[in-house]
């Protein structure tokens, strides 16, 4: 092999029909363009998630310790503040599939609504950073990042803090998850809580270029369309919508941009207390999809609160867990605890087997600095599990232990990387 052909393949899928020289080398080589990857695939290292199907992709975005949650310097993204408050971006128009295409324009662009974030929405003077040369501004928390099951389904949680700079409100605090499924997304935030009584603080579902679209679909106000094929459902929360010429600030040169837009976002208000939303969002539905989608619910929230974000999808089987605070669950017929800043998704194999995943984000270095050569050191999470269970494969990095009537699951989680086990119920 004289070239990397997996490589090859997959820079004829980006360049598409564009005719270039390494192009013509490679079709002439016999390399065909690749399919875009499919699934879920966790970067914990970056505190983020990456959900894929067909063409469009969906970037879920957090901060910790570890992982800064915006590269902000002299004279570049100065209003980026919020980039990692919890984003959910969606990219999946253009031909090929680009920003541009997907809606993201940056005049008149509003920096306090990336889609998914929560944030309190200030004038930009206030937004822009308060130092004049690099922000790169850590959480205090550790918990936030993704997981996965068998890397198609996966999930994003986060323990969203904000930081005592100036500008900044330091009370800031919220807890917020993902739960990705097929193409649907259900977005779920407890406990928004700031003592800001200036300015509002929002949830924002989407903010896209306007490009002639109608917003809302349905007659309750609470279906809404981006323009660009993606649809939101709002179960808790109070919507607001707009369709508006904006002004906003160029984020090297903070020089006036314009630009019209299609906005969405969920408020709670000046200085809120234990916030709540939750809505689900539809990714290119089929007409099909989206009718049946909005007569029947796919999912179920089991648990929305402090303690955990619990969802079960009816289409997938698949039950999923942020745990931020240790957790018992009542009804659940496959687990009685798990301990705090969890993840864990489970869905039922023929038989009497299932398939769990185990995942903490937290990378566990030490060393707390922009850059270390420490690694990532191991954790260890015990989750109890109801009745009698074996491992249909032994791992290295899983024990299973009697408990009585029940089984102790100790897992060892490192790199930020979901463990996933195989058992069978005796």
């Amino acid at each position: 092999n004289t070239f990397d052909h997996a490589l090859a393949a997959d820079y004829l899928r980006l360049v598409r029909d564009r005719d270039t020289p390494n192009a013509r080398f490679f079709k002439k080589e016999g390399i065909k363009p690749a399919q875009a990857p499919q699934g879920f695939f966790v970067y914990n290292y970056g505190s983020a998630g990456i959900f894929r199907r067909a063409d469009w992709m969906v970037t879920l975005k957090g901060y910790t310790t570890d992982v800064w949650g915006a590269e902000i310097y002299t004279k570049d993204n100065r209003y980026g503040r919020y980039q990692s408050y919890g984003s959910v971006q969606i990219m999946g128009k253009g031909n090929p599939v680009s920003r541009t295409g997907s809606g993201f324009v940056q005049e008149g662009w509003d920096w306090n609504r990336l889609p998914g974030t929560t944030t309190i929405h200030l004038p930009f003077e206030l937004l822009d950073s308060p130092l004049k040369g690099t922000t790169m501004a850590h959480s205090k928390e550790n918990f936030s990042g993704s997981s996965s099951l068998e890397g198609k389904n996966g999930m994003f949680a986060m323990k969203l803090m904000e930081r005592n700079l100036e500008n900044f409100t330091p009370d800031f605090v919220a807890r917020k998850s993902v739960f990705c499924f097929d193409n649907r997304m259900i977005c779920l935030g407890t406990g928004i809580t700031n003592s800001n009584a200036d300015y509002p603080t929002e949830t924002t579902l989407f903010q896209t270029k306007y490009n002639g679209g109608e917003q809302k679909v349905g007659n309750d106000g609470y279906w809404l369309h981006d323009g660009y094929d993606n649809y939101y459902h709002v179960v808790d929360g109070t919507v607001r919508s707009q369709i508006a010429e904006q002004e906003s600030r160029h984020e090297k040169t903070r020089a006036v941009t314009k630009g019209k837009f299609s906005s969405a976002w969920i408020e709670h208000g000046k200085a809120p207390k234990n916030g709540t939303y939750e809505y689900m969002v539809l990714i290119q539905p089929s007409a099909a999809d989206l009718d049946d989608l909005q007569k029947t619910p796919a999912y179920e929230v089991l648990q929305r609160d402090q303690t955990a974000h619990v969802v079960y999808d009816k289409k997938t089987g698949i039950t999923a867990y942020a745990v931020f605070e240790a957790y018992q669950p009542v009804t659940d017929k496959v687990i009685a605890s798990i301990p705090a800043e969890t993840m864990v998704m489970y869905a039922k194999e023929t038989g009497k087997g299932v398939r769990l995943s185990v995942c903490d984000p937290n990378l566990n270095i030490k060393e707390k600095a922009y850059t270390t050569k420490e690694p990532s050191r191991p954790i260890y999470k015990k989750i109890l599990l109801k009745g009698r269970w074996t491992l249909k494969n032994s791992m290295e990095n899983v024990r299973l232990e009697r408990q009585g009537n029940d089984t102790q699951l100790t897992v060892t989680c490192q790199h930020g990387q979901p463990v996933e086990v195989l058992m069978e119920n005796k």
